[in-house]
Parts: C-alpha cells; structure tokens; sequence
C-alpha cells in the first residue's frame, strides 16, 4: 500500500459547519466573502450581517482556501463588472466554488480538476459575455 504524505494543515480546504466555529473567528462563506462569525453565529462581512443557520458551511482560512476564495472573488468582480451577474450566476459560482473545495487535496490528479472548474466558470463567462452584447448590456 501506498503510504501518504500529510500536508500541513495550512494547505488543507476545511469545510465546518458556522455553529462549529468560534465565535470571533474569520471564515469564507459561498460568496467567497471573509466574514467574522459573531456569538450569535451571524456572519458579517462589509459592514453587512447575514443570518445563517448554524449547520451553513464555510471555510476557515488556510493558504489554500485564500487562493481559491482570491480567485473566486475576481472571478465574482468580472461578472459584476460585464453586467452579467444575477442570482442564478451567483449560484452557478457558489456551486463551483463548492466543488473546487470538495476537491481531495492528495489526489494526484488536483490540478487538473482544479484547472477543469477554473476553465468552466471561463467558459461560462465568455458564454454569458456573448449574450450580453447581444442584448446590449455589456460593460466591458
């Protein structure tokens, strides 16, 4: 049997449920927005408080789900700046946001995977873009 090497945890892409957080604490929620959890478990983030439930999963920060959420939160920028962000794109992010983190941090194929998703949500864009300009609500 093949013996795995552990990654230091900082590179790990832990997912909790908000309840099981301390409060004071900072996570990721789906928007790929930092937010601070409250004693109440309330998140906040920009000066904006959402009411959850205590079983709503976030992502502690580690390096790895600071890259990704960086990256989400450009991806998230674009869409909003080309005018093509509405509720069911945001849930399309949110959703693929969700399976770049249920990606296996030892499986020998992560970057692959990882890059697949990446160049989906892409793809996605350059589609939405197209029917934008149709429309003529692009900004670009």
């Amino acid at each position: 049997m093949k013996e795995e090497k552990k990654i230091a945890v900082y590179y790990t892409k832990p997912i909790v449920a908000v309840g099981e957080v301390q409060p004071g604490s900072y996570v990721y929620d789906g928007d790929a927005e930092l937010c601070y959890v409250d004693e109440e478990y309330h998140l906040h983030s920009y000066a904006i408080e959402k009411w959850v439930s205590k079983d709503t999963p976030v992502f502690p920060i580690t390096l790895e789900t600071t890259r990704i959420m960086e990256k989400m939160a450009a991806v998230r920028s674009k869409w909003h700046k080309a005018n093509i962000m509405n509720a069911n794109f945001s849930r399309e992010l949110t959703s693929a946001l969700y399976d770049l983190m249920e990606i296996d941090v030892y499986d020998e194929e992560y970057g692959k995977k990882e890059d697949a998703i990446w160049n989906n949500i892409e793809e996605r864009y350059q589609e939405m873009v197209e029917h934008a300009k149709a429309l003529g609500i692009f900004r670009g």
